[in-house]
């Protein structure tokens, strides 16, 4: 009688040479008996048939999913059956697709065992440990939402806003100024009260999340008051009535979205 080490638990196994399979007493592992012989047949023996593969039941249709819409931006997704991550074209935001069938490999052809050779050696030889794979860290496979379900509504989309931001104590203080510089200067003020009017009414206005800035000067006005003004004497006021749309003009060519606004988180 001959005794091995259990690869599992290390413990002796000893080794009979009437049973095909040892068993380790330690861990309860299974080893092939290298000492036992098979009994030699009394008649060959027919080598028997190999059964006929049943073909696997094919797999019921998926139902397919008529539309999907991206639940960051409302944007329609295509759903191409043969892609299985979907990409909004709008935003880049991913979905699985859920019209995607994985190909189906066809049943490997029936193959009968090899009989096993009895082993010669007096030990049999250690089971080597299996390769360690380690678990795919958290975070580095893309992780998808999952895909939203086709009847639900898409979100709408949010809208920027637009809005005045002045207040009436501003207004105020402003406008009893502008007055006073025009009554001190005798009206010759007018190009730069023009300017810091507008100033203060653009300068708090936010378009469609854009903020707008006002970059007139009253020096720059002050030339062409003065140009407007002779036109208007010397016609006998008829050209006065050009004058309004000249200063509007004027004033729209100096006013810009300011790009060092950055609008507040709501």
């Amino acid at each position: 009688m001959s005794k091995f080490l259990c690869s599992n638990c290390k413990t002796p196994v000893e080794v009979t040479p009437d049973v095909k399979v040892v068993v380790c007493p330690g861990c309860g592992k299974k080893y092939r008996n290298p000492k036992y012989a098979e009994p030699t047949p009394q008649a060959e023996l027919a080598p028997a048939q190999a059964p006929t593969p049943t073909p696997a039941p094919a797999p019921a249709p998926k139902p397919q999913v008529p539309s999907l819409a991206c639940r960051g931006c409302g944007h329609p997704i295509e759903l191409t059956p043969d892609l299985a991550v979907l990409t909004c074209p709008e935003c880049g935001k991913k979905y699985k697709n859920p019209n995607y069938a994985a190909p189906t490999q066809a049943p490997a052809p029936y193959a009968p065992a090899p009989t096993p050779t009895p082993a010669t050696e007096s030990t049999p030889a250690y089971e080597s440990a299996p390769a360690y794979t380690p678990a795919p860290e958290a975070g580095s496979a893309p992780s998808y939402d999952a895909t939203p379900s086709p009847d639900a509504p898409a979100a709408p989309a949010v809208a920027p806003t637009s809005k005045f931001t002045g207040t009436m104590i501003s207004w105020l203080g402003h406008h009893l100024f502008n007055m006073l510089m025009l009554v001190i200067t005798l009206g010759l003020a007018y190009p730069w009260i023009v300017c810091r009017k507008y100033r203060w009414k653009i300068d708090r206005q936010i378009i469609d999340g854009h903020k707008l800035k006002f970059e007139g000067k009253g020096g720059s006005l002050f030339g062409h008051w003065l140009l407007w003004a002779f036109l208007t004497i010397i016609t006998v006021g008829i050209y006065g009535l050009w004058v309004p749309c000249k200063i509007q003009r004027w004033i729209t060519e100096r006013t810009h979205i300011d790009e060092t606004y950055v609008a507040p988180q709501e």
